[in-house]
């Protein structure tokens, strides 16, 4: 029997550490790639997101690492990026590697992430034929604000916590 790894929430910042970096953009890749095949859109920006163009997005991170000796993390198992000021928190991205599914992995993610809002509206959006993520998110408490087609065929629907 495999004993589960050992995980932790924590604050990440890809663009001091390129092997984080590159891990990231890996469990990126992979996790929109799902995304892309459920929706049926393979012109997601964020699966075709070059290293530099991670590394300059400019988003604040956390990250579920597999935690190694010496607290060195291993493995990027999911991770959520956010943008926001004093008025609004807005969740940018939501990645969990697909060998890491129906873990619990983005449910702690979100979590954190309303928890780092501090009492501030928050606000995603996610694919709208994507039912897994709609389904979090609902599970979570946000309330589905509408859709909005961003390219032709292609819809988000927008949530809201308020």
């Amino acid at each position: 029997m495999t004993e589960e790894p050992r995980t932790i929430v924590t604050v990440i910042d890809p663009s001091s550490d390129a092997l984080l970096a590159q891990r990231l953009l890996r469990v990126q890749h992979d996790s929109y790639r799902v995304e892309a095949e459920l929706i049926g859109v393979d012109t997601i920006p964020q699966l075709h997101e070059t290293f530099e163009e991670l590394i300059a997005s400019g988003l604040d991170w956390i990250a579920v690492v597999e935690d190694e000796q010496g607290g060195a993390a291993s493995e990027v198992l999911g991770a959520l990026a956010w943008t926001g000021g004093d008025e609004a928190f807005e969740i940018e991205r939501l990645i969990v590697s697909p060998a890491y599914f129906r873990r619990g992995i983005a449910r702690a993610l979100v979590t954190e992430g309303v928890a780092l809002a501090a009492g501030r509206p928050v606000s995603v959006s996610t694919g709208r034929d994507n039912p897994p993520a709609r389904r979090l998110y609902e599970s979570v408490g946000f309330v589905h604000a509408g859709d909005v087609e961003v390219a032709p065929g292609v819809h988000l629907a927008r949530y809201e916590l308020r």
